[in-house]
C-alpha cells in the first residue's frame, strides 16, 4: 500500500472521529432542554449516522449543506420522539447549525499557523515524519474545535435561564432574527469562496491569508450576537415573569381577603344567633304553650339550620385554614371526588397564616386538578408536627405523565405560563425555603405525593 493510501485512510478516520465528538457535543447541548434523557441520544445518533452517510456517499457535498442535512435529520427525529415545545426545537436546531460552523471556523486560522510552523517545515523526503505530524495535527484540530464548541454550549446554557418554558412563535421570531443575518452572512461567505475558486482555480484563503482571520472575526461577532440575543430574551422573560408573579400574588391576597370575609360572616352569624337565643326560647315556649306544635317544629328546624351552617367549617385550629379546607371539601362534593383531611394548624409556633394558606391553596388546587382528570378522583390532606419540623402532605390520584424539571424540582407544565400556570408551586417552594424547608413531588404508580417541609420557629 502506497503512502497516499495511508494519508487517505487517516484523513477519513479523523473526519469520522470528529463527527463522533460533534455528535456528543450536540447531545450535551440539547440535554437540559429535553424532558426525557433518551431524546438526547436520538439527536446524537441521528446526527452522527446522517453525517456519516453523507461522508461516505461518492457524491461531493459542501460541508454547509451536509451539516444542515444532519441537523434537520436529528431534530426532526427528536421532534417525532417528543412533541413537547416544538418551536424551541427549531431554535435549538438553528443554534446547533451555527455553533458548529463557528467552532470549526474560529480554530481554522490558529490551526493553519500551527500547520505552517510544523508540517510545513518538514522536507518532502521525510514522508514518515510528515505523516506523524499530520496525525498529531489532525488530533489537535479535533480537540481545539470541540473545546471551542463545548465553551459555546456552556455559555449558551448559562445565559438561557428558563430552558423548560414553552416557547411561543413571537419568542422564536425574536431569537431567530439575529440568526437570519448570521446565516445570510455565512452563505454569502460560502458563495464568494466557491466563486473565487471556480474563477481562479485558487483557494481564496491561500491567495489572501487575511481572509481566514476576517472570517474568524465575523464568526466570533456572530456568536456574540447569538449570546446577546439569548440574554435579551432572558431579560424579557424575567420581566414578564415578574409581572405575572405580581398578578398571581395579588390574586392570592384577594383569595385571602375573601377567606377572612367569609370567616367574619360566619362568626357574625354565630354572634347573631347567640344574641337572639333568649328570644328564640321565648317564641318556642309561647308556640308550645298555645298548642302550635307544627309552627314550633318549623321554627326549631330554622334555628337548627342556622346552627348547622355556622358550624359547617372543618376544624383545623385556625379560622383561615378552616375556610380553605372547607371550601375544598365542598368543591370535592360538587365534583364527585373523594376528599379527606387530617390537617391541623401548628400551634405555639411563629408562622404566618398567610404563608400556610399559600401552601395549602396551591398544592390542593394542583392536586384537585390532577385528581379530577383521573379515574379514581381521590385527594388526601394530612399534616404532622415532629419537634420543630412541620410536614404537610397531599396525596392525589393521577393517571397522566409526570415530568420533573431537574433544575427546579417542580413538574413541567404543558400549559401557557403567560397565563400564570406553574407559578403556584413556585410560590409554595419559596414559602418552604423561607422556613428553611423544601418541597418534594414524587409519583408512585397511580398516585402523586406532594410533601412540604418547614422548620417552625418557637
Amino acid at each position: 500500500m502506497d503512502m497516499e493510501k495511508y494519508w487517505d485512510i487517516a484523513n477519513m478516520a479523523f473526519r469520522i472521529m470528529n463527527l463522533i465528538v460533534n455528535a456528543g457535543m450536540m447531545s450535551i447541548f440539547v440535554k437540559p432542554f429535553l424532558r426525557e434523557k433518551k431524546n438526547r441520544y436520538v439527536v446524537m445518533t441521528a446526527f452522527f449516522l446522517s453525517m456519516l452517510l453523507l461522508l461516505l456517499i461518492p457524491y461531493e457535498i459542501s460541508s454547509s449543506v451536509a451539516y444542515g442535512i444532519g441537523i434537520v435529520a436529528s431534530f426532526s427525529l427528536c421532534t417525532v420522539a417528543d412533541r413537547y415545545n416544538q418551536l424551541q426545537k427549531i431554535f435549538l436546531a438553528v443554534s446547533s447549525y451555527l455553533i458548529l460552523w463557528i467552532a470549526s471556523g474560529v480554530i481554522n486560522e490558529p490551526w493553519n499557523q500551527i500547520w505552517k510552523l510544523t508540517l510545513g517545515k518538514i522536507p518532502d523526503e521525510r514522508i514518515g515524519l510528515q505523516f506523524a505530524a499530520f496525525i498529531v495535527l489532525e488530533a489537535l484540530n479535533i480537540v481545539l474545535e470541540n473545546a471551542v464548541l463545548y465553551f459555546m454550549i456552556k455559555l449558551l446554557h448559562r445565559v438561557y435561564k428558563n430552558k423548560q418554558e414553552i416557547m411561543t412563535a413571537k419568542e422564536l421570531f425574536l431569537l431567530l432574527s439575529p440568526y437570519l443575518s448570521i446565516a445570510s452572512g455565512y452563505w454569502v461567505i460560502q458563495f464568494l469562496t466557491n466563486v473565487y475558486e471556480m474563477d481562479t482555480s485558487v483557494y481564496l484563503w491561500n491567495e489572501h491569508t487575511i481572509y481566514r482571520g476576517l472570517v474568524a472575526g465575523y464568526q466570533i461577532l456572530s456568536f456574540a450576537a447569538i449570546v446577546t440575543g439569548v440574554m435579551s430574551y432572558g431579560w424579557i422573560k424575567e420581566s414578564e415573569e415578574d409581572r405575572i408573579q405580581r398578578a398571581v400574588i395579588a390574586g392570592q391576597i384577594k383569595d385571602m381577603k375573601d377567606h377572612v370575609d367569609k370567616i367574619e360572616g360566619l362568626y357574625q352569624g354565630i354572634r347573631s344567633i347567640k344574641h337572639d337565643i333568649n328570644n328564640h326560647i321565648l317564641v318556642l315556649e309561647e308556640l308550645v304553650a298555645t298548642g302550635n306544635e307544627k309552627d314550633a317544629k318549623e321554627y326549631l328546624e330554622a334555628i337548627k339550620k342556622d346552627f348547622a351552617e355556622s358550624g359547617s367549617l372543618v376544624k383545623t385550629g385556625n379560622p383561615v385554614t378552616d375556610v380553605i379546607i372547607s371550601e375544598k371539601q365542598k368543591d370535592a362534593l360538587d365534583k364527585g371526588m373523594e376528599f379527606s383531611s387530617s390537617f391541623a394548624f401548628p400551634q405555639n409556633v411563629n408562622i404566618s397564616t398567610y404563608d400556610i394558606s399559600v401552601v395549602l391553596g396551591n398544592i390542593l388546587s394542583n392536586a384537585f386538578e390532577a385528581a379530577h382528570k383521573s379515574a379514581e378522583k381521590r385527594v388526601n390532606l394530612s399534616s404532622v408536627m415532629k419537634g420543630q419540623i412541620f410536614f404537610i402532605e397531599v396525596r392525589n390520584s393521577f393517571d397522566g405523565a409526570l415530568f420533573i424539571d431537574e433544575a427546579t424540582g417542580l413538574p413541567k407544565s404543558n400549559k401557557d405560563q403567560n397565563q400564570g400556570h406553574g407559578y403556584g408551586l413556585r410560590n409554595v417552594k419559596k414559602v418552604a425555603e423561607k422556613y428553611f424547608g423544601t418541597m418534594e413531588i414524587i409519583r408512585n404508580d397511580d398516585e402523586v405525593r406532594t410533601t412540604v417541609m418547614m422548620v417552625m420557629p418557637s
